[in-house]
């Protein structure tokens, strides 16, 4: 069959990967780049100085070891080369406390009094996570359905916000748009950072990983694509263009933003329009940079890897990423990936300034997601994204898997049916 892909981010370039070798199949991206949130500097996003070898992230960095099995096993199927890193994280409050998980390089570098000195400080943190994963052991996604985040962590504490901001981090959405992020995804997520801070990382960055797909791609990629419209008729889909040629499709499938969807559906149904109506865009501005500076009022140092700080106290927070513990590079440039503490960085040391696009994740939005899933194929239509399963890299998979399988057999089950017989479930 001839299949329509549009958009070339991750779940493109996956459900492209799976459908590779028995479909004549066309990308479409209105960038002028591949891999969507994945900016990795000097592979998929050119023009940087920086050593040779060293790929720097303004985008995707890492995945942990627990939150994404099927993604991980995918990166050892593409045959990438990886490397582990247990990374803790810290949080930073005006007033000058700071919360900081012990890890191996504050053991080394802090001494045992230092380390213990601050693990102290987690005491009353340690009882609330412990008394979060009682609270979550047994909770269902299913049970979590309906609250919000901060709903289900029995409103606001230091915990809470530690909580709120490990959110605002995985999504790199405002944090006070985490009160109403979904309780049903974020227990999981939550859960397995707590219980595990093992990373993931993809030597020569993330968009490696993305560049062994495309060795193997037969097909056609347009960027810049500008798709005015998409039509479905009875024998297939049109996608019409605003220079004002059109191409025919046997398919068609989305994988954009769900906000993306209806501006490009010419012909949208009444319940399509309901099913993505709730969604929304999160503009999600980030910089790569090489300041530190951040952590001098601290006197912290070394950095742990996801530091979340407090901007105006208990309503907006951002967050530094430092890449040398991810990418196991040499501390004598500090290489950091940051959201909403551009004011914080010297102008002079930031590579890279970027608005990423990303669903905004609420519960209103996401009481459409199980539709979605169930009613792909109708009208030569597919859709596959992250939010169709856990809002990070391993659900762009499990929807590209999926969607895949769907298309694979020949349309003759249900989606329900082909997910039950691949066998996984994205439960909490």
């Amino acid at each position: 069959m001839k299949i329509a892909i549009i958009g070339g981010g991750a779940s493109g370039l996956m459900v492209a990967h799976f459908l590779r070798d028995e479909h004549d199949l066309h990308i479409f991206e209105k960038a002028d780049y591949l891999g969507g949130n994945i900016r990795t500097l000097n592979r998929n996003i050119k023009g940087f100085d920086l050593p040779e070898g060293v790929h720097i992230e303004n985008g995707v960095t890492g995945f942990n070891a627990t939150s994404y099995p099927h993604f991980c096993r995918f990166l050892k199927d593409l045959g990438m080369e990886t490397h582990g890193q247990y990374l803790p994280g810290s949080l930073f409050f005006q007033d000058g406390r700071y919360f900081q998980a012990p890890s191996l390089d504050m053991l080394r570098d802090s001494g045992l009094v230092g380390s213990l000195r601050e693990s102290l400080k987690l005491t009353e943190m340690a009882a609330d996570c412990g008394r979060f994963l009682l609270k979550s052991w047994n909770i269902s996604a299913h049970k979590a359905k309906g609250k919000g985040l901060l709903e289900f962590l029995g409103g606001p504490s230091d915990f809470a916000t530690w909580m709120r901001c490990v959110c605002m981090l995985s999504y790199s959405m405002p944090f006070e748009a985490t009160a109403d992020y979904p309780a049903e995804i974020a227990v999981r997520l939550l859960k397995t950072w707590l219980l595990r801070f093992y990373w993931v990382f993809v030597k020569g960055g993330v968009f490696a990983y993305a560049d062994r797909i495309l060795e193997d791609f037969q097909g056609q990629i347009t960027l810049q694509a500008r798709i005015k419209g998409v039509e479905r008729h009875e024998s297939g889909v049109t996608l019409k263009f605003a220079e004002g040629r059109e191409q025919n499709f046997d398919l068609v499938i989305f994988a954009t933003t769900p906000d993306a969807v209806l501006p490009l559906l010419s012909d949208a149904t009444p319940s399509e329009r309901r099913r993505f109506a709730t969604w929304k865009p999160n503009i999600a501005p980030t910089i790569a940079h090489t300041d530190v500076s951040m952590y001098t009022r601290y006197g912290v140092e070394p950095y742990s890897a996801c530091d979340q700080f407090e901007r105006d106290p208990g309503k907006r927070y951002g967050y530094n990423t430092y890449l040398n513990h991810c990418y196991q590079l040499p501390k004598a440039t500090p290489y950091s990936f940051a959201y909403d503490l551009e004011d914080l960085v010297d102008p002079s040391k930031i590579l890279d300034r970027y608005d990423h696009i990303t669903p905004l994740y609420t519960v209103a939005a996401l009481q459409s997601r199980d539709e979605i899933i169930e009613t792909n194929g109708e009208r030569h239509t597919f859709h596959v994204g992250a939010y169709l399963g856990d809002g990070l890299h391993e659900g762009a998979l499990v929807s590209a898997l999926r969607v895949s399988r769907l298309i694979s057999m020949g349309l003759r089950t249900t989606a329900k049916q082909a997910e039950e017989e691949m066998k996984f479930k994205m439960t909490a």
